[in-house]
């Protein structure tokens, strides 16, 4: 999603039922002030929601050193061999480019490996994109390709492209083209296309999100943003039917989805299993401040939920959570990562320039698949309340495996790692 000016933006406890007690406590003692008012069913309700809500806010997370300078923000992955690769955007007299970078000590220290994209004009808007590697090892990495500034102003472009690596990051190539918007209404309204996540389904199916301004132009709504999704054909090598993932169904109520990440959740019930995405939004009404909201699919993504359910919102008045991430453990466990003004005394306004903003960043956790997350939000970082575009993983492989990762950027400091293990309270 766009604020701004677009910048080079374990274990879990085996067993957790000595610790539901309190849970059971808490609702028998609501029953006993509502004894004839509080059917069955509904204590049962009761007890399960508090169950979820306890599980989930007994665990959190011990943090450990500060990875300077990392390899990117958001967008990260690792490989099967237990690296770490990472990009993020350089300007200099010649041009741009987005430059990979590699980590073997599990997040510790990075080292330039490749080039992905470059643009001779420094002021294209390349980057801000996602890494994944395929089932056949291969890395692909999205992007956007936006000239919007300078000689551009008048008629702007716009693109979200994919380019591909053999050979571990080391050189790139093109590999296709998801969507490309050429503007001839110049930067007002804007109708660019922003952020982009890609996702291999465990059937194989390539899909990739994006932020889209330019869909929701064309449907009427000048200065909306949807979240839009296509799925590659192989045969073709084109990027195929598009699905509205995320957006407002009154035309009164503005829309700015986008920032989207996206996970595959196990549900036998549904033969494609459950898609869920978080994405970046705001409040429908003045002053709109940004929220953090999830939707699902439950035939793969070709249709999704309508109801925009709120994953996390700051408490204060206002106060806005931006640029979500979600991962999903090996014990079920969700996690999802955010940046939040929450803890400043005013808080900052919706479109501010990413580096006016004033952000920590902050996770919650499910422990029911996203039915319900913690109550309350805990710290990753809040060094320099600059924060900004967290990604967060759970290493799998190699002698890092268990340990969480969030690499984020810190428009003070540059890019920025935490390390991390999953504790319960009292640990």
């Amino acid at each position: 999603m766009k604020h701004g000016l677009n910048t080079d933006k374990e274990e879990k406890l085996a067993s957790v039922f000595p610790k539901l007690n309190p849970c059971f406590i808490r609702a028998s003692s609501v029953a006993k002030q509502f004894p004839e008012r509080l059917p069955r069913v509904a204590f049962f309700v009761l007890l399960i929601l508090a169950t979820s809500l306890s599980v989930a806010d007994e665990i959190h997370i011990r943090w450990e050193e500060t990875t300077s300078p990392a390899g990117g923000a958001k967008g990260f992955v690792e490989l099967t061999d237990g690296s770490i690769l990472a990009a993020r955007t350089f300007r200099g007299e010649d041009g741009a480019r987005v430059v990979c970078s590699k980590s073997g000590d599990g997040g510790r220290s990075f080292g330039q490996v490749g080039v992905i994209a470059r643009d001779p004009n420094r002021r294209t808007d390349l980057g801000d994109g996602h890494l994944i590697q395929l089932r056949d090892r291969r890395l692909l990495y999205s992007y956007r390709h936006n000239q919007y500034r300078g000689t551009h102003a008048d008629r702007p472009s716009f693109s979200i492209r994919v380019a591909v690596s053999s050979d571990g990051g080391k050189t790139w190539s093109d590999h296709s083209t998801v969507e490309q918007v050429n503007s001839d209404t110049g930067r007002h309204p804007s109708r660019g296309l922003w952020a982009s996540f890609l996702l291999e389904k465990r059937d194989g199916t390539l899909q990739c999100y994006y932020d889209d301004e330019n869909a929701a132009y064309a449907a009427g709504r000048p200065g909306h943003q949807w979240l839009r999704m296509k799925t590659f054909d192989a045969t073709s090598g084109q990027w195929i039917e598009p699905v509205t993932v995320c957006r407002t169904v009154d035309p009164r109520h503005l829309a700015r989805d986008g920032m989207a990440s996206v996970i595959e959740l196990p549900d036998g019930r549904l033969p494609d299993g459950r898609l869920l995405c978080a994405v970046e939004s705001c409040e429908v009404t003045p002053p709109h401040p940004n929220v953090i909201r999830q939707v699902t699919s439950d035939d793969g993504g070709k249709t999704w939920s309508t109801r925009r359910e709120i994953l996390y919102q700051p408490a204060k008045p206002n106060h806005m959570a931006v640029s979500p991430w979600i991962c999903r453990l090996t014990d079920g466990t969700l996690i999802c990562v955010f940046a939040t003004d929450e803890d400043r005394s005013a808080p900052d306004k919706p479109g501010t320039p990413v580096w006016r903003l004033n952000m920590d960043v902050k996770y919650v956790i499910s422990t029911d698949n996203a039915q319900h997350w913690s109550t309350r939000a805990r710290t990753v970082y809040n060094g320099s309340h600059k924060s900004y575009m967290p990604g967060i993983a759970q290493l799998r492989h190699g002698a890092h495996a268990g340990l969480l990762l969030v690499l984020f950027l810190d428009t003070k400091h540059g890019y920025l790692g935490k390390r991390g293990r999953i504790q319960q309270n009292g640990d």
